[in-house]
């Protein structure tokens, strides 16, 4: 079968869509061959069956010029099904197309919001593909659920033990948004280390969209004025590579994102055994039997506050125990292979 797979970017070190290249790797896999349609491309050893189209329009080219590259890249490609990630704006783009070659389309989708574009895109797509069922809002039958796709071998358990006496790490991956919930975090830490003063949070993540830098700003005004200057800190965003060391300098992971969709910086966090206090409802049947531990719905600053001392307290056989049982749900349920067996097969039914 061979796949047009048409998403932003393709680039092993980007901090947002670098495990893109692990997904591609994974579904070249089952597939003759992967033909990629992408914004823009950097850096990324890829199998040999697997041939990317940057469209390289000028920064600030305009949707024309954008629409021209992406249909000389699009009618030069001889392929039997399109897959369409992140965007409903690539299903309305290839749709026309589509129809008239007899490729059919699938979309992937993981975000609370629903608007017109999703909308459109729902209708002119063959299927529709998500995480989890939070994490598409729309109902609709062409909807199927196959997990995120999580690279379980570079997400894995440090080898090296933490080292006595060590500045104990707490740490937030994730964009500079306010859907992160960042102002309930420098709470949180405030109340974390009045009782555990060898405690420093630290958040990775940049301030992409527009409007954000000035949010981050104000993050860092408050996470001053809360006390917090030099035990609060903002490192920008980090390459893709360089996130599980990140992750195995911590002693503890923590997202605030309310109740919705799953988001994947969680999935990171367990997959390399580390203990990761959400907010978010969604991940209350992964979490099982830990969720009290680690869940707080939509809780407010004492409740996160309460998580995350216990789990900074957890002794080691626990903590151990709890970061074996975090992973092996993620490997099966989440993990990078799975997912590309699940998109091919729902690929390949499209075909049949």
């Amino acid at each position: 079968m061979r796949i047009l797979f048409i998403t932003y970017k393709v680039d092993e070190s980007d901090s947002l869509v670098g495990f893109v290249v692990g997904w591609l790797n994974a579904l070249a896999a089952h597939a003759s061959r992967v033909e990629v349609i992408c914004l823009a491309s950097g850096p990324a050893q890829l199998h040999p069956n697997v041939r990317v189209h940057a469209l390289g329009t000028q920064p600030g080219a305009g949707k024309p010029a954008q629409a021209r590259a992406f249909y000389r890249a699009a009618l030069s490609l001889k392929v039997d099904v399109v897959f369409c990630q992140f965007s409903p704006e690539f299903v309305m783009a290839v749709a026309p197309l589509a129809k008239l070659r007899g490729w059919p389309v699938a979309l992937w989708y993981t975000h609370r919001h629903a608007g017109l574009g999703l909308r459109i895109a729902t209708l002119l797509a063959d299927r529709v593909l998500t995480a989890s069922p939070e994490s598409f809002r729309l109902p609709t039958p062409k909807l199927r659920v196959i997990g995120h796709g999580i690279n379980t071998a570079r997400f894995a358990p440090s080898a090296a033990p933490a080292l006595p006496g060590a500045r104990r790490l707490v740490l937030a991956v994730g964009r500079i948004a306010p859907v992160k919930n960042y102002e309930l975090l420098i709470a949180a830490a405030q109340r974390v280390i009045a009782v555990h003063a060898d405690v420093d949070f630290v958040v990775a993540g940049g301030a992409h969209a527009p409007g954000m830098a000035a949010y981050l700003q104000q993050l860092q005004v408050l996470a001053a004025a809360s006390g917090l200057a030099g035990r609060f800190q903002f490192i920008g965003p980090q390459p893709f590579a360089a996130v599980p060391a990140l992750y195995h300098s911590a002693a503890v992971a923590v997202n605030l994102c309310g109740t919705g969709g799953m988001d994947k910086a969680v999935l990171e966090g367990f997959s390399c055994g580390l203990p990761t206090v959400v907010r978010n409802a969604t991940f209350a049947a992964l979490l099982a039997e830990d969720a009290p531990a680690l869940l707080a719905v939509d809780g407010a600053a004492d409740d996160v506050a309460l998580l995350l001392l216990d789990a900074l307290q957890l002794a080691v056989p626990a903590r151990q125990a709890l970061a074996v049982r975090l992973r092996s749900r993620v490997v099966a349920s989440h993990g990078e292979q799975a997912l590309a067996e699940k998109l091919f097969a729902s690929l390949q039914e499209l075909c049949a």
